[in-house]
Parts: structure tokens; C-alpha cells; sequence
């Protein structure tokens, strides 16, 4: 019996179009035939009948509108003491239906009480016996909450299609993630590896020197290949191949900074820079993939970074600590007009991405240009970046 009510409601919140225009139709056709049968004898009370009916068109389109009226038509009729005249049963159910459907808890009830209050006082009036119209007072609550039962269904209907928009919604925006990071990658390697490719080949040729030592055709393989790998790597993620990011991932962080700074400083050492990155003893082990992520891809950002605009030969400091809950990354190197790479391409938004997604993680970051040192100070705060990011 429950099941069938359960389909008999999910019936109704599925045609709720056809319904509001063959509910009214249907009322207005039987209160027309009760009208026939049992003529208005006053003026008043036919009165009564054209408002009720023409409220009862007026529930197609606006329908509180017409069941208040309905409901007023319904209430002064029974406190008029003519006795002629349709029942306006039907509209009078109609209405408190729709007054279950359209008025929150716990102003709606006021509906069902009110009609029947007064219904109850005009049969006390005319003496008749409460076994007589206990019944039709039940009925008046039964549609009342039949609209009420519509109104719930109607709710979970919409807490299941709004669960359903949000499901699309966080399965577009993972993949969202997931180009922005494959995109990210691809950037980190071609820029930095063809970068240093670059610089070799421009210092081959400013020192006439047309011939590559075998161990510097194997670097230039190696960092080929590399490339391609990195790239093709980005390119399977995008596909929705996770296994290598997964692996990446698994890879604590701190190991994964250690790689890149120890690859980075051996790069700009062969480039002719000095200096050194210093790492914290504490880096934590696991941090959050938004930050990690960030982390990595902003250190490789610096080395190609400083490789290309830094002054040729110069000095360079970069260093990563953890304290206060936040990651800090401070880099100083020396500037000038002349670099090693003055035909690179520049985009102008390699650092300025970095930095839009440092200060979505509730990051902060300051540049500065002084005395021919360019400094950058990035603060990553791991709590916060962890409470934002969700998994990809």
C-alpha cells in the first residue's frame, strides 16, 4: 500500500503540468453541474459562485492566488445563511491541496483549520449531527496533506537532481584539475630542459666550438628523452591515464624538492652560476597534493627562471623551509641587462600563474628589485591548502 502511494505521488510531481490544468477544469465542471442542480436563490450567493469559479481558472496560472480566493468564497458562504447554491466542495479541496503543496510548515495548516472551524460552526448552526460530517472534516486535512506528501516529493526530486548537478559539476571540475595539471607540467618541462638546451647551444656557438664531446651529446639525449617522457606523461593524464601522477604523488615531498634542487643546482653549475639551494631538516614528509604540486613546479620555475634572466656567471640563493605551518621559499640572484638566453620567449605569465595559485591556497608572495639582486619571498601555508584541495 505504501509503494503505491509512493508511485501514485511520484505520478503526480512527474505531471504536475497536465495536472494544475485538469484539476481546476475538473472542479469548475462539477461546481458548474452542482450550480444546475441547486440554483443560488440570493444575489449574494450567486455572486459567490462566479468569484469561486472564476478562482478556479485563475489556479492555472497563478495558484495560491486563486485558492486564497477560493478559500474566502468557501468561508463567507458559510457564514451567509443561505443554503442554496453549489458546495464548493471540490474548489475547497483543490485549494487546501495547493495549500499544502505551495505553504511552508507551519503557516499551511492554518488552511485545513480554518476552513474547517467554520465548516464545524455552520453545522452546528443548522443542528446537524457530528457523525454526519466528521468524515468530510477528515477529508479536508486528507488533501491538505496529500499536497503536503506532493511538496516532499517535489523536495527530494530536487535534492536529487541538485545532487546530481553537483556530482557533473566536481567530475568537470576534476578534469579541469587534471588538464590545468597536466598543462603545468608540460610547461615545467619543455621550458626548463629546452631552456638549458638552448644556453648550451648559444655557448657552443659564442666559443666557435663546433664539435660535442660525447658526454655532452648523452646530457642533451638523456634530457631529450626526458622531455618527451615528461610530456608524454602530461598527455596520458589528460586521457585519464593517473598512474604515473599517482606514482609522482606517492613520492614524499620532501624527497621530491631534494631531487629538483639537487638537479637544479647542478644544471645552473654547469651554466656558470654559483650558488646553492638550502633545504630545511623538517621539510614534512607528506603534504597535501595542491601544495606539493605548487611546491615542485614553482622550484623548477625558479631554475629555468634564473638560468634565463640572471646575470651570466652570477650568484644565486634559493632556499626552502617549513615553520609555522607554511612552507617559505626565498630566492635572491644577481640581475643585469645581459643574460644567457636574450631571445627567449617570454609569456610574462610563467611566475604570475605561480603566484595566482599561491594566493588560492591561502598563500602569500613578495618580489623586489635592489641594488641588482631580485628577490622573491612565497609563503605556502600547508593547513589551509589542505583544507581547500580535494583529490584528483
Amino acid at each position: 500500500m505504501k509503494d503505491r502511494r509512493g508511485a501514485f505521488i511520484a505520478y503526480i510531481s512527474r505531471n504536475s503540468t497536465y495536472i494544475r490544468y485538469l484539476l481546476p477544469a475538473i472542479s469548475i465542471i462539477l461546481t458548474l453541474a452542482e450550480t444546475w442542480s441547486y440554483p443560488p436563490d440570493s444575489a449574494i450567493t450567486g455572486l459567490l459562485v462566479i468569484v469561486h469559479i472564476a478562482a478556479l481558472a485563475l489556479m492555472v496560472f497563478r495558484p495560491m492566488l486563486g485558492a486564497n480566493i477560493v478559500v474566502a468564497s468557501f468561508l463567507i458562504c458559510c457564514l451567509i445563511p443561505d443554503d442554496s447554491g453549489p458546495s464548493f466542495l471540490w474548489g475547497i479541496w483543490l485549494a487546501l491541496a495547493y495549500a499544502g503543496l505551495y505553504v511552508q510548515p507551519p503557516y499551511g495548516a492554518i488552511y485545513p483549520l480554518a476552513v474547517s472551524a467554520v465548516r464545524m460552526w455552520r453545522f452546528d448552526e443548522t443542528g446537524t449531527p457530528v457523525s454526519e460530517y466528521v468524515m468530510l472534516l477528515f477529508i479536508m486535512f486528507l488533501v491538505f496533506f496529500a499536497g503536503r506528501a506532493v511538496s516532499w516529493s517535489n523536495l527530494a526530486n530536487q535534492a536529487e537532481q541538485d545532487k546530481l548537478r553537483v556530482e557533473k559539476m566536481q567530475q568537470h571540475l576534476a578534469m579541469i584539475r587534471k588538464e590545468n595539471i597536466a598543462a603545468s607540467q608540460i610547461h615545467d618541462s619543455v621550458t626548463g630542459n629546452l631552456t638549458y638546451m638552448a644556453i648550451l647551444l648559444d655557448r657552443k656557438s659564442l666559443n666557435h666550438e663546433n664539435v660535442f664531446t660525447e658526454t655532452e651529446v648523452t646530457e642533451l639525449r638523456t634530457m631529450l628523452v626526458k622531455t618527451l617522457g615528461e610530456v608524454r606523461s602530461a598527455i596520458n593524464l589528460m586521457n585519464g591515464d593517473d598512474a604515473e601522477h599517482m606514482n609522482d604523488m606517492n613520492a614524499s615531498c620532501a624527497s621530491q624538492i631534494q631531487t629538483i634542487a639537487e638537479q637544479g643546482d647542478r644544471t645552473l653549475a654547469k651554466l656558470g652560476f654559483s650558488g646553492k639551494t638550502r633545504l630545511s631538516s623538517n621539510l614534512p614528509e607528506s603534504i597535501n597534493d595542491d601544495c606539493s604540486r605548487e611546491i615542485v613546479s614553482l622550484l623548477q620555475e625558479l631554475y629555468t627562471n634564473t638560468a634565463a634572466h640572471a646575470k651570466p656567471n652570477g650568484e644565486y640563493y634559493i632556499s626552502v623551509n617549513f615553520h609555522d605551518s607554511s612552507i617559505h621559499i626565498d630566492q635572491v640572484n644577481d640581475v643585469s641587462d645581459d643574460n644567457l638566453f636574450p631571445d627567449k620567449p617570454a609569456s610574462r605569465n610563467g611566475l604570475k600563474l605561480h603566484i595566482e595559485r599561491i594566493r588560492s591556497l591561502g598563500g602569500d608572495s613578495r618580489i623586489s628589485t635592489e641594488d641588482g639582486t631580485w628577490q622573491l619571498h612565497v609563503r605556502i601555508p600547508l593547513e589551509s591548502a589542505s583544507d581547500m584541495a580535494d583529490p584528483v
